[in-house]
Formats: C-alpha cells, sequence, structure tokens
C-alpha cells in the first residue's frame, strides 16, 4: 500500500478526521493568535524604544543647554555617541554652524528626522531637539540612535513565538489521534461485526460495550437492522418462489432479457408456445421466437436496440408474428415492460397466441362486410321506397299529377318569389264537363283513361315552368308563376280548351269532353292562397254557369254567389239550432242476420227548398269551413240516438262520415272522445266511414289522425271502396276495420261480369288483409244471395230498408223480420 493510499485510509477514518479537523482549526487559529502576539509585542518594543530615544535626546539637550563653553558641548556630544545607543549627535545653530560629535561608523547616516520605527529603512531613528543656551543661542540638537538592537529582539521574539505553536499544534495532533483511536475502538469492532454478519454469519451478535450513548444506541439500532434485514430477506425468499410459482403457471409466455434483447429465463408457458427447451433459448437472442422489427415498425433496420424496443412498445399491446422451433409462423401479442433489479435493467416480454382471435376477427369481419353490404342494399331500397312514398303521397295515384298538398306547396313559393321580384301569377281552376255522363254510362275503367289524358294533354299545352294538379274527382288546377299580365294566362286558357276539345277514342268511338275554367290573378285577386283559391274557384263556376270556356276573377262575381251565401247563412243557422235531421240505414250480418251496424245520413229540412240530400250542402259546407261543425254535429246527434237504441236492448253501432276536411282538423279526436263521454257511449260502437279520395288526398296527415282514432277505440271503414285510385300500399297500413264496395259495382253485379269480378276480388283482398266488407247498394234478394255466396260481411241497401228518420228506424228495430230472427 503506497503512502497516498495510507493517507487517503486514515484521513477516512473518524480519528483522521478529527486530526484533519484538529489541524485545520489551529491552522487558523494559531496564525491569527500568533500575528496578534507578534504586533502586540512589535508595538510595545518599538514604542519603548521611541520613547527612551526622546527622553535621552532631551536630556542631553537639557545638558547642553546649561554649558557655556565649546569644550565641554564637544564632551557631552563624544560621552552621548560613546554609550553605543546614540550613533550620532550634532547641535545645530541657527546661524548654519554645527558641533559634531565623534562618530563610531565609518558611514555616516544622513539625518533624516524620524516620527516611526524604521520610518526611513537607514537602521536608525533621528531626532530633532530644538534648545536655548544658557547665552540665550538658538539651537537644534541632532540625535541618530541605533534601531539594530530593537529590531534584533523583535525578530528572536517571532522565532520563539513561531516554535511555540507548532510545538503546541504537534502536542494537539498527537493527543487527538491518542483520542480518536480511544473513541473508535467500539466503532470499529461494530463494522468488524457487520462485515462478519454480511459475509453470511447471521448469528452474530453485536456485543459492543461503550460508555458513549450515541455508540450504545448505534449498536442497538443496528442488532435491530440486523433482524429486521433477515426477515426482509426470508419475506424476499418468499415473494420470488412464489413469483417463480405463478410465472410457471401462468397461461401467457413470459420471457426475461437484459438490455441486449439476450434471454435470461422464460416460464413454462413460453417453452410451451414456441416449441423450445429452456437450453435452447438460455442466452439466446429475442429474435429467434418473435419479429420485434414489427414493434418497431422498422423493417429496414436489422439490429434491434432493445431500449428503444421499450421506449416504443412500453405497456402496450402489440401484434407480431411468432416462431416456432418447427419454423411455422403464428400471429401474438406481446407486452413488454422494463424492470429494474439490483441496479441492473431487464426487460419482460408478456407474449400470447391470438390465432384464434384472428380467426374469429376474420369471420367477424366477413360478416360485417356482409352485413355492410346488405345494409347498403337495405338502405338503397329504403331510399327509394321512401321516394316513392314521398312521390305518392304528393302526387295523385291515377295521373301522376301533384295532389292538392303540392300544389298548395308551390303555389305558396310561387307567390313569394313574386312578392321578391315583383311579378304576377295566374291560378286556374278546371273543372271537366260532361265528365259524370261518360263516367256513369261506361264505368268507372273509362271514366279513369279520361281523366289520364286530359292530364296528359295539359302537361303537353303547358310550359315546364308551370303546375298541373289534380285536385280529386274530375278537378284540376294550373299555377301559371311569373307572368306579365292577362295575356299569357288567356292563352293558356285556351290552349287548355282547344286541347280538351278534341274527341278522347274509347273502342273505336270518339267522346267529347269540355272544361270550365276559373282564373285569379296575384296580386290584384287576392295575395295568399285560400284567398286565390276560393277567388279561381268563383270564377269557374262563373264559366259553369255560363257555358263558357273561361272567366277572370271580378269582384261582382260575388253576387253570383248571394244565394250559395244566403245558403251558407241558412245552413250556420240550422247546425248551430239544431234544425238538421238524421236519418238511419241498416247494415246485415251475413252470418246472424240480424243489425250489427246502423249508419246516419244527414239530411236539411229546409224552409224554402224542403227536405235536402247531403249532395246539395256538403259541398258548400267543406268550402266555406262549415264541415267542422256540421260533422260534430251529426257524431252527437248519432250517438245520443245509439244511446236510445242500447237502453231499447239494441247494442248497436253508429256509422258517421268523414270529409276529407275532418281529417285536418286537429281537435277532431278531441272532440270525438268529449261526444263519446257526453253520450255516455264507448268509442267501441262508433264507426267512422272514409272516402278512398279523402285519404289519398294526404296519406300521410290521414294515417296520422287514423292511428289515433283506431287507438280510441273507434272502428273505422273505408267508403265507396273502388271509386277512388287509392294505394294498396298505403291501404294495408292505414287501421282500417272494414272496406266498403261502393253500389255502382254491387247494383249490377248481375248482369255485369267486370263488376261482379271486382266485388268478388274485393272481398278476397279484404279478407286477406284481415278486414271486413261491407257492400252497399243491395236492392234485391239475388244479390244478397250473390254477396252471401261470396262470403261478403255485411249488408246496407235499399232491399233491407230504406233510410228511415230517427222514430221511424226505432219502431223498424221493434218490427222489422230483420230484428225479429234474432229472438227467433
Amino acid at each position: 500500500m503506497t503512502r497516498t493510499t495510507r493517507i487517503t485510509s486514515f484521513i477516512r477514518t473518524l480519528t483522521g478526521r478529527m486530526v484533519l479537523g484538529e489541524l485545520l482549526i489551529h491552522s487558523i487559529l494559531i496564525p491569527a493568535l500568533f500575528l496578534g502576539i507578534n504586533i502586540v509585542v512589535k508595538d510595545g518594543y518599538e514604542s519603548r524604544f521611541i520613547e527612551q530615544a526622546h527622553s535621552k535626546s532631551e536630556l542631553l539637550a537639557t545638558l547642553i543647554a546649561h554649558d557655556i563653553n565649546q569644550h565641554e558641548i564637544d564632551s557631552l556630544l563624544n560621552a552621548a555617541i560613546s554609550s553605543n545607543q546614540i550613533l550620532a549627535a550634532s547641535l545645530v545653530y541657527k546661524t548654519g554652524n554645527a558641533v559634531h560629535g565623534q562618530s563610531n561608523t565609518t558611514m555616516p547616516v544622513p539625518f533624516k528626522e524620524d516620527q516611526q520605527f524604521a520610518q526611513h529603512d537607514d537602521d536608525s531613528y533621528h531626532i530633532s531637539t530644538p534648545l536655548i543656551t544658557s547665552k540665550g543661542t538658538t539651537a537644534t540638537l541632532q540625535t541618530s540612535f541605533d534601531e539594530k538592537p530593537i529590531a534584533e529582539q523583535i525578530q528572536s521574539t517571532y522565532q520563539v513565538s513561531i516554535v511555540l505553536a507548532f510545538t503546541y499544534i504537534l502536542i494537539t495532533l498527537i493527543l487527538s489521534g491518542l483520542l480518536g483511536q480511544q473513541l473508535t475502538r467500539p466503532i470499529r469492532k461494530l463494522r468488524d461485526d457487520a462485515r462478519a454478519i454480511a459475509s453470511g454469519n447471521t448469528d452474530k451478535q453485536l456485543n459492543v460495550i461503550s460508555s458513549i450513548s450515541e455508540v450504545a444506541s448505534l449498536t442497538d439500532n443496528l442488532e435491530t437492522m440486523k433482524k429486521a434485514l433477515i426477515k426482509h430477506s426470508q419475506d424476499s425468499l418468499a415473494r420470488e418462489a412464489h413469483l417463480r410459482s405463478v410465472m410457471d403457471n401462468v397461461v401467457d409466455g413470459i420471457i426475461i432479457t437484459n438490455t441486449e434483447g439476450m434471454i435470461e429465463s422464460l416460464n413454462p408457458a413460453a417453452i410451451s408456445l414456441f416449441d423450445y427447451t429452456k437450453g435452447e433459448l438460455i442466452a439466446e437472442h429475442i429474435n429467434i421466437l418473435l419479429d420485434i422489427n414489427a414493434l418497431l415498425e422498422m423493417e429496414s433496420q436489422q439490429h434491434i436496440v432493445a431500449e428503444n424496443a421499450i421506449s416504443t412498445t412500453h405497456n402496450k399491446l402489440q401484434e407480431t408474428e411468432g416462431y416456432r422451433k418447427s419454423g411455422a409462423i403464428f400471429p401474438l401479442e406481446v407486452a413488454i415492460s422494463k424492470m429494474i433489479v439490483n441496479e441492473q435493467t431487464h426487460y419482460i416480454y408478456v407474449t400470447h397466441d391470438i390465432t384464434a382471435r384472428k380467426h374469429a376477427e376474420n369471420e367477424l369481419k366477413q360478416l360485417h362486410n356482409e352485413l355492410e353490404r346488405r345494409v347498403i342494399i337495405r338502405t338503397s331500397e329504403l331510399a327509394t321506397a321512401n321516394e316513392e312514398l314521398e312521390h305518392q303521397a304528393l302526387h295523385d295515384s291515377l295521373t301522376d299529377l301533384p295532389n292538392r298538398v303540392l300544389l298548395l306547396d308551390h303555389l305558396n313559393q310561387a307567390i313569394l318569389s313574386s312578392q321578391r321580384n315583383k311579378t304576377k301569377l295566374a291560378l286556374f281552376m278546371i273543372d271537366l264537363d260532361r265528365f259524370k255522363e261518360i263516367n256513369d254510362t261506361l264505368g268507372h275503367h273509362y271514366g279513369d283513361i279520361i281523366l289520364q289524358q286530359v292530364a296528359m294533354r295539359m302537361r303537353e299545352a303547358l310550359h315546364q315552368s308551370c303546375t298541373v294538379a289534380r285536385l280529386g274527382g274530375d278537378e284540376f288546377a294550373i299555377l301559371l308563376p311569373a307572368i306579365e299580365g292577362r295575356k299569357e294566362p288567356a292563352n293558356t286558357a285556351t290552349a287548355i280548351i282547344h286541347a280538351i276539345d278534341q274527341p278522347f277514342l274509347l273502342e273505336e268511338q270518339a267522346f267529347h269532353v269540355g272544361a270550365s275554367i276559373g282564373i285569379a290573378l296575384f296580386p290584384e285577386h287576392g295575395s295568399d292562397t285560400s284567398t286565390l283559391m276560393r277567388h279561381a274557384d268563383i270564377a269557374m263556376y262563373v264559366t259553369k254557369n255560363n257555358n263558357g270556356d273561361y272567366t277572370f276573377y271580378d269582384p261582382s262575381h260575388d253576387q253570383h254567389s248571394r244565394d250559395r251565401l244566403a245558403l251558407t247563412t241558412e245552413l250556420r243557422h240550422a247546425i248551430d239550432n239544431d234544425e238538421l235531421r238524421l236519418y238511419y240505414q241498416p247494415k246485415i250480418d251475413f252470418k246472424t242476420g240480424n243489425v250489427a251496424e246502423v249508419e246516419a245520413l244527414v239530411r236539411w229540412q229546409h224552409p224554402r227548398f224542403g227536405l235536402m240530400t247531403p249532395d246539395h250542402f256538403i259541398a258548400l259546407s267543406e268550402h266555406t269551413g262549415l264541415i267542422r261543425p256540421l260533422t260534430l254535429w251529426v257524431i252527437r246527434e248519432a250517438l245520443s240516438t245509439c244511446h236510445q237504441w242500447h237502453k231499447m236492448g239494441h247494442k248497436l253501432k253508429v256509422a258517421v262520415n268523414l270529409s276529407t276536411h275532418n281529417l285536418h282538423d286537429p281537435q277532431l279526436t278531441k272532440h270525438i272522445q268529449q261526444a263519446c263521454n257526453e253520450r255516455g257511449i264507448e268509442t267501441s260502437y262508433l264507426v267512422l266511414e272514409i272516402t278512398e279520395s279523402a285519404v289519398m288526398s294526404d296519406p300521410i296527415s290521414a294515417m296520422k289522425v287514423l292511428g289515433e282514432l283506431s287507438a280510441m277505440g273507434i272502428n273505422l271503414s273505408i267508403d265507396d271502396f273502388g271509386t277512388g285510385y287509392s294505394s294498396l300500399a298505403y291501404l294495408k297500413q292505414l287501421p282500417m276495420d272494414e272496406i266498403k264496395i261502393d253500389k255502382s259495382f254491387v247494383m249490377d253485379m248481375i248482369n255485369d261480369k267486370d263488376d261482379y269480378i271486382i266485388v268478388r276480388s274485393t272481398i278476397d283482398l279484404a279478407h286477406n288483409m284481415g278486414r271486413k266488407v261491407i257492400a252497399e247498394g243491395v236492392e234485391s234478394p239475388e244479390i244478397w244471395n250473390a254477396l252471401d255466396k261470396l262470403g261478403c260481411d255485411m249488408a246496407q241497401g235499399n232491399y233491407i230498408s230504406m233510410p228511415k228518420s230517427t222514430d221511424d228506424f226505432s219502431q223498424w228495430l221493434q218490427n222489422s223480420e230483420w230484428c225479429l230472427k234474432k229472438a227467433n
């Protein structure tokens, strides 16, 4: 061991630290103390020397002042110099003359008066003392004292101080070393015992006895720590055994590598997963088991640094490829984490075979693709169906023209556009002439052909910017946007009349159909849709009454409607004062032969015109907005009569007709429920009959209202089935309970094969849709029997009973054979 090493080792010991500390302390304090003492001693010596020099100089000056002769003065000066303290002495007169003593030095020092010791570094202290001789002469005594003895005395004092200081320091260091050895003896004993314990001798006891409390406490603490370490070591061994057991039994493969990626250990699951033996894998690179390049997404890099892998994939599940000993490649899921044990870094690879999951994912992906394909196809089909439904909702099913709903929308948009652009527009209301005769004579089939051809001719005669709509029956409307005056609509009306006047060929026969046109202009005749529609309708009626071709609306035309206005006022009065009457016609159930339902038919006992059927005032009520109170009056009155029948023991249903306008009444369901509650009649005893045309005028709105009515328990029936142009796609979605075949088909079914086929097909269709069938227009027993054979559910007509007033019908219920059959 070199001297430097020994010194370094000694300094690291407690004794060395104590000695070093003492040395550092004394190296600071002793010089400071030495310096202070020497300064004091030096100042003392110098001060005393200066005081003595001044005293001697003043004494000499006093002696000289009393001597009067020159010889005595020389003697005093030489005597002072011969004392070995004064190097030179001179008396200098004011006149410039001087008397010098005999100096002992070969080289006299030039006189320079000093104020301090060694001021001029000439080893002499010079003093000037003024005096006056006994003769009154002024002079100055110049004396030079020797500084060397005092300087040598001060230097000797310095040397003695240094020797004493070093001696003190040395003695102190020796005592500190001996004291340190004595103090550290128990600590060294503890060190030796701790080394023995660390080497494995855990039975070694720390039996160090010391009177120093800190050492005794350290001994106890080290003994406690030894026991805790032994227990911790035992616990660590137990945990390690437990972890080893877990690793050996875990399902996933666990591989541990160093920072270079070399395999250090692995569990049995990993050995089984990759089909190697443990000896074949230890110290091999992880790349022989899995594709770590894929984890790093660095396919071009050939040398993988494990540290990079960890920083990239730490705590993340990554998918890569695994390699078995046989060369088989399989999908693998890997999670990599970093572990530091005893300041050494290890990496843990947790691996899991995901072959089964990948197969399942592939199957799921195929199923997803197939589902996506089907969804796309279904979405396309639904989009097409929605387009068709939207088209059906806004177009007439027979002519494919826009219906009333779409016309009103186009008219409203055209009004807004005209207001912005300061232009005009024209609205035509068209009613076909002689169409009813052709329809009644040839049948609905040919009537439909006429309507389709009329629609086609109108479209051909008009510009594409115009809108042609069918409002229902033989009523059409045309919208001409952006016109300048009356000339354009007049020319258009003439073209329409000319197109319709051309003969229609049906079964090689020519038929002529005319048209009556009423024209209303915006903004001249109205600024909103309802006003324009009403004024065009009035103009159309004027044209029809005058047997003309077309008429522009004029306010004077309202005079033509004074009778209608008066009739409107009278109708409102009749509704408010219960002047209307209900007539009832029974519906007979074919299975029982008894009355099952009764239809309520409104009549108006007019004071001037007598008993009026609905044909004369229903259209008026629809045009004037009276259809709502009229319908509610009929429902309330019919329910009241039904309540009386129930009291008589006849649990019959009563049927009431609804208009198109009723389906647009948002309060309809509320009023019907209120009427049933007030009359004490369950809603299941009420039947509401709606025509096909009423439903198809606005099928979406109708479906909503009819759904609400059906939810209330009210029975719904399609009236005059076969005369409209309904869509079976809509009919099958409507919550209808009954289908009522129009009498035009029933009355001639015995003699008309086509009517018979229509009736039979309607019955089969309705039954297949789960609906009951009622045939109206049963006028003979032959028709009754034919319907019975076809499986019809109920019949209504004059063969059973004519419509009767309330009292007459109540009497009929008591006496009719149709009602007596129940008792029989």
